[in-house]
């Protein structure tokens, strides 16, 4: 499986008083993120792709964010909150799945900016919304991001 492999210690910049520990990113649930930069490989506009990752969470509030590229419903997408362990997030079209630790739990039509985000000049993040606040404390580790739509069999095996 080919993806798009994310040195976290390569990124632009890591916020805060956590970092990185074992390969894992820690982030208080404050003021701590990791800005991956604005890379054109992640405006996504109307193709398909996969977000993958470990999470484990200390502390969240109902609207954090954990990945964030431009401002939701006008030039992005967002991934808020969802379950500890091991997340998958796909989008397939206009079809939106989640898995929990490779098992599909839910589906539903994409909103039109997630359908087609459209080109964006601002960076992606993990751990903060664009612009700054609705930051989740939590342990992430083997981030992946995929630019096609990911089938059930190759989730499975993650």
């Amino acid at each position: 499986m080919n993806w798009l492999r994310i040195i976290v210690l390569s990124c632009a910049a890591i916020v805060g008083s956590y970092g990185v520990v074992f390969g894992q990113v820690q982030f208080d649930g404050s003021n701590d993120y990791a800005d991956i930069g604005n890379d054109s490989t992640f405006n996504f506009t109307s193709s398909d792709f996969t977000f993958s990752f470990w999470v484990y969470y200390n502390s969240v509030s109902n609207n954090d964010v954990l990945i964030s590229r431009g401002v939701f419903q006008s030039r992005g997408y967002c991934i808020q909150v969802m379950d500890e362990v091991n997340d998958t997030f796909v989008r397939d079209g206009t079809e939106v799945r989640i898995y929990i630790d490779g098992v599909e739990e839910s589906s539903y039509d994409a909103q039109e900016s997630l359908a087609n985000p459209g080109s964006s000049s601002d960076s992606l993040i993990f751990a903060q919304y664009t612009g700054g606040g609705l930051n989740p404390g939590c342990i992430m580790d083997d981030v992946r991001v995929y630019d096609r739509a990911l089938e059930d069999g190759e989730i499975s095996a993650l």
